[in-house]
């Protein structure tokens, strides 16, 4: 997005900078919960691009393999926002509902929790993948917040996705997201990936990028 900006907006590359979020990789690393390495993470669910639809997709067939998967849904949820009672929303609230209606009507109904807002770094402690399936996303912080718990991201790729986060963690289809959680990930090392990714935001390279811009 920071090239696609560079190229909507007619901007003089060496005069634009970008400033990540960072995570607090120390914060999120703590042990796991007994049993995480069954337990599926979806960070916000709202709005419709995020696609629950293709979270519960995966955990469907995951629960078809083995019944102690579990997919947590953190965050609030779309009947909780008052703009998404308009009547511009009306489609994406049938959406929801539809995807709430799939749950009650399926045998796996109480394997699919909806948890509202709380400290992550606890509630990550159970979480042994973290989903992103949204059509789009800027960077996705759920994604690196996972990988410093020392959860497995299980991303589908959107644009942009293999240039912010290891290649091997992008699945292109939902049945290799399946077999990634299947396999027990890809050998890699999240916790060192989260902290390779922080080093490159680290404050220090801020503080000189906003020193440069007031210069």
């Amino acid at each position: 997005y920071f090239e696609l900006m560079i190229a909507e907006f007619s901007l003089q590359r060496e005069k634009c900078k970008m400033i990540f979020n960072m995570v607090d990789t120390d914060l999120l690393d703590k042990p796991k919960s007994l049993g995480f390495e069954f337990n599926l993470g979806m960070i916000g669910c709202v709005p419709q691009s995020k696609r629950l639809d293709r979270a519960l997709d995966i955990f469907e067939k995951l629960y078809a393999e083995d019944k102690r998967y579990k997919l947590f849904v953190k965050g609030k949820r779309p009947e909780d926002y008052p703009w998404m009672h308009s009547e511009a929303r009306k489609l994406e609230m049938d959406y929801f509902r539809a995807q709430y209606q799939r749950i009650e009507d399926s045998d796996w109904k109480d394997n699919v929790i909806f948890e509202g807002y709380g400290p992550i770094d606890t509630w990550l402690q159970k979480i042994g993948y973290v989903l992103s399936v949204s059509d789009f996303e800027s960077f996705h912080l759920a994604v690196a917040e996972g990988m410093a718990s020392g959860a497995y991201s299980v991303i589908l790729e959107w644009p942009g996705a293999k240039t912010i986060y290891p290649p091997s963690a992008v699945n292109g289809s939902i049945s290799e997201a399946i077999n990634t959680v299947l396999m027990g990930g890809k050998g890699l090392d999240m916790k060192l990936n989260a902290v390779a990714f922080n080093q490159k935001v680290q404050s220090g390279k801020i503080i000189d990028i906003l020193d440069s811009v007031g210069n």
